[in-house]
């Protein structure tokens, strides 16, 4: 289903949580709402589901004006960030209930509901916790009957508030990884919050960074790593250095630079002492004082070069960036 926000506002008191926000969302598209706390992205995303109510402006599904209509009647499934299962009720209890609920005439048998939470734990890969409680589970585990439990009531479109913010690195990465497979397999038109850019960049097909309230840039994953429209979304994007030298200004991430560990300066390079070395997985950060700067900066240099193994505190090497990002 296709997603279109025109002008949208939100106030709370005073506080104005979202600025003329206009956004289109094809149908069947992986969209991330990525940027800091605070930045409105929850709010618009309570506002589509209709959890909340904006202050002007309009939601089209399908060129359908849904602004006012209730959550029960937009077919949106919420996956909350808390997971919200029922502690008291089994896995498929869990996932049967929105099923369970439904008025009479439209409730399938006891039957076709049982059968239907089976497929969607297969789905899922926990067919095997059929009868376990939450609290039997891990973070991950509740994470995707959560999900299931959503997908139970056939949503035209599905909403994820952080949806692993709760998991530790490990975790996260594999779930990632799961979602993004999962998603290529049920292409359902699916919008998700996250303030982890990581993550929005290995999961979405297009990102809509958000910051006090607006918008600052929508893009796929590649347009807006290679062509980052300003400074905010350049810097929220990853680490960065901002070094000034004399007269010129260097704005460049940690992995975009070359050094050289030798005794003499090769043209172009500028002197820096090495204050700190840490070995992390295939590349070792380093962090270097350009003796032409008060302004220190970060290079992530891989640990394939043989020479990065013998580097100590104190000593002089030379580094060049070999990226700039005009600002």
């Amino acid at each position: 289903m296709n997603i279109q926000i025109c002008h949208l506002d939100k106030w709370f008191h005073t506080f104005h949580a979202l600025n003329d926000i206009n956004l289109a969302i094809q149908k069947g598209k992986l969209v991330a709402l990525l940027g800091p706390s605070g930045c409105g992205k929850t709010s618009l995303l309570r506002i589509i589901a209709g959890l909340e109510q904006p202050t002007s402006g309009k939601i089209f599904f399908e060129n359908q004006d849904i602004s006012k209509k209730d959550i029960r009647n937009r077919h949106v499934g919420y996956v909350f960030q808390n997971y919200a299962l029922f502690p008291h009720m089994t896995v498929i209890d869990n996932i049967t209930f929105g099923l369970r609920i439904k008025p009479r005439k439209e409730r399938l048998s006891p039957k076709e509901i049982l059968h239907k939470a089976q497929f969607l734990l297969k789905m899922i890969q926990l067919e095997h916790l059929a009868n376990h409680y939450p609290n039997e589970l891990s973070g991950g585990q509740r994470q995707r009957i959560a999900l299931a439990r959503t997908l139970a009531i056939n949503p035209k479109i599905l909403l994820l508030d952080e949806p692993f913010s709760a998991l530790d690195t490990k975790v996260r990465r594999e779930l990632r990884r799961w979602l993004t497979q999962f998603h290529h397999e049920i292409r359902l038109t699916t919008v998700f919050v996250t303030h982890d850019q990581e993550e929005a960049m290995e999961i979405a097909d297009q990102v809509v960074i958000m910051n006090k309230g607006t918008i600052e840039q929508i893009g796929s994953p590649t347009e807006i790593l290679n062509n980052p429209i300003n400074t905010f979304v350049y810097n929220f994007l990853g680490d960065s250095n901002n070094l000034r030298i004399g007269e010129k200004t260097f704005n460049f991430r940690p992995y975009e630079i070359d050094i050289q560990i030798s005794d003499t300066a090769p043209n172009s390079y500028y002197p820096a002492e090495v204050i700190d070395i840490r070995p992390l997985g295939g590349f070792s950060k380093l962090i270097l004082q350009p003796q032409q700067s008060t302004t220190q900066i970060e290079a992530q240099i891989p640990n394939t070069i043989s020479k990065i193994h013998h580097l100590k505190n104190g000593q002089i090497i030379y580094f060049k960036p070999i990226l700039d990002f005009e600002i």
